[in-house]
């Protein structure tokens, strides 16, 4: 059935492996497109190629000979960081693109085509600022005999590239809409976040034998509303990392890769709000083979709307890992903090558990001078007090503490008297740092409508996950640390933006706290579940949210006095609280 098929493509399925006797079993295929994938190595493939396009898998290291394919004139393999050599290649061959492969060992196997008339990469300009595009093999070979490079052992006479402003650009053509579409930012992300719901809806409707409209909330008592949607065990974490103008992010995203167990297996989603021509600061480190793991979304930091709104766009860049942890832009992290997590988030008596609390504070300089200014490796320094301390440091605890004067309700952490053996019930949730199955994107998708909130984030979020069937636990010790200091980083409130834009946004809180009896429009899809209800969520946690009554027990974080360390908070959480910002 398939000795006739002349093209396949095949974009973006998470592929990890080909099957061996490709070549034998497609005897006729002249055009093969396997882009965005995870191959790790490709295997013999059929001599009628014409066109191969491998770009954007990131576990790629071999590919198998191609000399057999005589007619060959095009190769694609871009952005494929661990590749280490170039295939043997027919002197057909006319174009071949290589960009973003840094783990190139050698291009020995180039050397003799001569109708080369394409080649971009693997070098780029020393200024950094572009990729280098050689029209011949002979414009190639000048270019390395005048750099003293090797072809042969790219890695023992290539000195590393200075890759400052790598991130930036990772984050160019600042634009209010995504690359390819033409809608504005708003409605691609509803779009993008909602259509994933109804696609699992509507596969769980033709299991029961039922259908369903396409805007029916997801019932969440049923505990596969999201299987087959949050990684199928894959093993990989998605970090959301909302960026205000902050240089600290570029650290905490070396910290993340550093401190990972498995570094391979963490993929990081940035939405970038940044000043074109005053952020240069924010872009100085490079994660070198690390950046294929970093995908970015970046408007223009007017544009900015608060934490809701960018972590929305955020979630967007999510593509099927099994795990999702969601943090702030300035943190930093213990080693293994991954296997860390995962053995917590097992340990959790709930079918949909997610760890949270607002995290310990981190020592260090002012964020533009930070401990270590590494530009050319991943290396990150752990602040002195977390190094000290790391794995046995006692974890903190949500509490809530007060309504302002804004009617909403202020929350802080308090240090537990001891690490403990399994992670302890929490009655609330923290939005600088949440780890869970990825299924939390599906079922509870953020809102970005809620334009500038700051205060009611965190109330708004756990009300959605606690009615949709999740369930929040304390961390059984530290793992992440969190700056709180907001020297050397501005906030989106440096922006002046009409009030009504907060005022309206602040109505869809109200709403669903119960306190606001009309219903906003565009609600849907980012409202309450059906597994418990919302006066079964204001007993859970001990606040009345309509009186402004807090508890005595919320006020402990449910936990017995004995369990607290004297009630301590952690430091620079007032000032948190105070200023608003993130």
């Amino acid at each position: 059935a398939w000795k006739g098929v002349e093209e396949l493509s095949l974009f973006d399925n998470a592929i990890e492996a080909l099957p061996d006797g490709l070549a034998d079993s497609m005897p006729s295929l002249r055009r093969l497109e396997l882009n965005g994938n995870q191959l790790r190595s490709v295997p013999d493939l059929p001599g009628s190629l014409v066109y191969l396009s491998l770009h954007d898998n990131p576990p790629l290291v071999f590919v198998e000979s191609l000399a057999a394919a005589r007619g060959l004139r095009e190769v694609r393999l871009d952005r494929c960081p661990r590749l280490k050599e170039i295939p043997s290649l027919p002197e057909s061959l006319e174009v071949l693109h290589v960009d973003g492969c840094d783990g190139l060992e050698s291009l020995e196997h180039i050397l003799s085509l001569t109708n080369l008339r394409d080649i971009l990469g693997p070098f780029r300009s020393p200024d950094d600022s572009a990729t280098l595009h050689f029209t011949s093999l002979d414009a190639l070979l000048s270019h390395l005999k005048t750099a003293q490079i090797d072809p042969r052992h790219l890695r023992d006479n290539n000195p590393p590239q200075n890759t400052n402003a790598e991130m930036k650009t990772l984050a160019t053509n600042i634009t209010q809409n995504p690359p390819n579409t033409a809608p504005p930012l708003e409605d691609y992300v509803v779009r993008t976040l909602l259509s994933r719901r109804t696609a699992v809806g509507d596969a769980e409707d033709r299991k029961r034998g039922t259908t369903s409209s396409t805007t029916s909330t997801p019932t969440s008592t049923s505990t596969g509303a999201t299987k087959g949607c949050d990684g199928n065990g894959n093993d990989k974490i998605f970090v959301s990392i909302p960026s205000y103008r902050d240089p600290e992010c570029q650290y905490t995203i070396a910290s993340l890769f550093a401190c990972a167990e498995k570094p391979s297996n963490v993929f990081v989603g940035v939405c970038w709000q940044m000043h074109a021509s005053e952020d240069d600061h924010c872009f100085v480190l490079s994660h070198g083979e690390n950046s294929a793991n970093i995908r970015t979304i970046a408007i223009d930091h007017t544009r900015a709307r608060g934490p809701c709104y960018a972590r929305a766009i955020a979630q967007t860049l999510w593509k099927g890992e099994e795990y999702y942890l969601q943090i702030d832009s300035h943190m930093r992290f213990v080693q293994g903090w991954d296997r860390q997590l995962k053995d917590m988030l097992k340990q959790c008596q709930s079918p949909r558990p997610i760890i949270t609390t607002y995290p310990g504070d981190f020592e260090g300089g002012d964020s533009r001078t930070p401990q270590t200014t590494t530009t050319t490796t991943t290396t990150t320094t752990m602040p002195r007090r977390a190094q000290e301390q790391r794995n046995h440091r006692k974890p903190a605890i949500l509490c809530a503490r007060e309504f302002g004067r804004d009617g909403r309700i202020r929350l802080c952490a308090k240090l537990l008297s001891r690490c403990t053996e399994t992670p302890l019930v929490s009655r609330f949730w923290a939005a600088g740092f949440a780890f869970s199955k990825s299924s939390v994107i599906i079922d509870v998708p953020y809102d970005i409508h809620l334009k500038n909130v700051f205060f009611g984030e965190e109330a708004s979020m756990a009300l959605r996950l606690y009615t949709h069937g999740y369930d929040f636990f304390c961390p059984t010790h530290e793992v992440i640390f969190h700056k709180w200091s907001r020297k050397g980083r501005p906030t989106f409130r440096e922006l002046k933006v009409d009030p009504s834009v907060e005022g309206e946004a602040i109505k869809r809180v109200s709403f669903l706290l119960g306190i606001e009896k009309s219903e906003p429009p565009h609600m849907q899809g980012f409202g309450l579940g059906s597994a418990r209800t919302r006066s079964e969520f204001e007993s859970h946690v001990g606040v009345r949210f309509a009186s402004r009554e807090i508890s005595a027990e919320a006020r402990r974080g449910g936990v017995a006095d004995g369990m607290l360390d004297e009630d301590r908070l952690h430091t620079l959480m007032a000032l948190a609280s105070k200023v608003g910002g993130f």
